[in-house]
């Protein structure tokens, strides 16, 4: 009888010590992703602080034409059951070198995951700065990908302080009046022209939330 419950007592020993081994590592979840408009040219966004930008369903080619880029993000564990409510302040879009500049959330994606694990990009960033430059998903602080998006960003907050008022406006006039500048050409048209400044008076005021 001793033997029988020593045998027992060790087998239970060796369940708890397995779970809570299980229960201390790192959760694995597998991503996915998808653009509406694909990945093989880049397109251009318009953000304001307020968020009353370009939504990604109106992103636009080098040749000024409207395409809809809206992002599609999937989570799923391990054995591919899709993540319900994963947060959606812990994900959001960023430029590598910091030079878009969200307001605090302005770049995460529209609501948490749902039933299906998934969640989207479609609505207008409350964003400030712009960048030609290569921006990625993050999860958690971690670069979901090495690949970055096709998207550039550019706002007419661009000192990226939050606000669009006349520090803006002087850079703008300096960009304007010299060589073309990505980060003046807010229609994205390849040409700085009275689109850009009809964008810029709009957005006169604007500020994060």
């Amino acid at each position: 009888m001793k033997i029988i419950t020593q045998i027992v007592l060790l087998a239970v020993a060796v369940l708890l010590w397995t779970n809570l081994g299980l229960a201390n590592q790192t959760p694995c979840f597998e991503y996915y992703i998808d653009m509406a408009c694909g990945t093989e040219e880049p397109a251009f966004m318009f953000n304001l602080p307020d968020g009353s930008g370009s939504p990604f369903t109106e992103a636009q080619r080098s040749d000024g034409t409207f395409v809809d880029c809206r992002i599609y993000l999937t989570i799923e564990d391990c054995f591919g059951v899709p993540i319900q409510g994963f947060p959606a302040e812990d994900m959001w879009i960023q430029s590598d070198d910091g030079s878009m500049v969200p307001c605090i959330g302005g770049s995460n994606p529209d609501f948490d995951t749902d039933e299906t694990g998934s969640t989207e990009w479609v609505d207008p960033m409350f964003a400030g700065g712009s960048t030609p430059n290569d921006v990625y998903i993050m999860i958690n602080g971690e670069m979901l990908f090495e690949t970055p998006l096709p998207l550039h960003f550019s706002s007419a907050d661009m000192s990226g302080d939050g606000v669009v008022n006349l520090v803006d406006v002087g850079l703008f006039s300096n960009a304007f009046f010299g060589d073309y500048n990505f980060e003046a050409d807010f229609f994205h048209d390849g040409h700085l022209n009275l689109a850009d400044v009809g964008r810029l008076a709009l957005g006169i005021g604007d500020s994060c939330p």
